[in-house]
């Protein structure tokens, strides 16, 4: 890489800074767009505006949380750098702000976008990030999911990946989860499992 970088002219290394400058403006615009999309300014501002329940929002939500998790690197990583430092903290309270009765939001198809990612996996063993996983597990549960099969799969993908991420490292201390509802979970899930083959 060094030697291939030797060889370039300083006009064409110019160039190719351009070009990095520029990829990097428009991830940061799309950062900001999401974000005021979602009105993530404040957790009051999320509730009020009831977001979870806009049709409209979860329909592009749902398509912009796919192309955000498989866009190329380089841009989708710098996004994902970008989006998880400016904007996780209030991503994940927006989520633990929406009723529990809401499984399939805006909120929680941007979660999932990000799953794969070590920003999101290291902000799950933060004081914050170990509250999710209870509200999820408490949420299905509890709750029916809308009978939309991309749905159920999205909220059982997030389930899984938050017991990975909190459980991966022995060291840490673990989120507190109410055995009863682990016990209805189970049960569901079964349901789950049954409903999908029955497809």
């Amino acid at each position: 890489m060094g030697e291939e970088l030797n060889n370039v002219t300083e006009k064409e290394l110019e160039e190719i800074n351009y070009i990095s400058d520029r990829k990097q403006r428009g991830v940061q615009r799309t950062v900001i767009s999401l974000a005021k999309r979602l009105q993530l300014q404040n957790a009051e501002s999320v509730a009020a505006a009831r977001l979870h329940s806009d049709p409209g929002l979860k329909t592009f939500m749902f398509g912009k949380a796919y192309e955000i998790y498989k866009s190329p690197w380089p841009s989708g990583d710098i996004f994902h750098a970008r989006w998880c430092s400016q904007h996780l903290p209030a991503l994940a309270q927006a989520y633990k702000a929406t009723p529990d009765d809401q499984l399939a939001t805006p909120y929680s198809f941007m979660m999932v976008s990000l799953l794969e990612k070590g920003y999101f996996a290291s902000f799950t063993r933060t004081p914050e990030g170990r509250e999710l996983l209870p509200i999820q597990v408490r949420r299905l549960a509890e709750n029916d999911v809308e009978d939309i099969i991309y749905h159920t799969f999205h909220v059982i993908e997030l389930l899984n990946f938050l017991i990975v991420y909190a459980y991966y490292d022995l060291n840490q201390v673990n989120p507190v989860v109410d055995p009863a509802y682990l016990s209805r979970l189970r049960a569901r899930c079964e349901g789950w499992r049954d409903w999908y083959h029955s497809e």
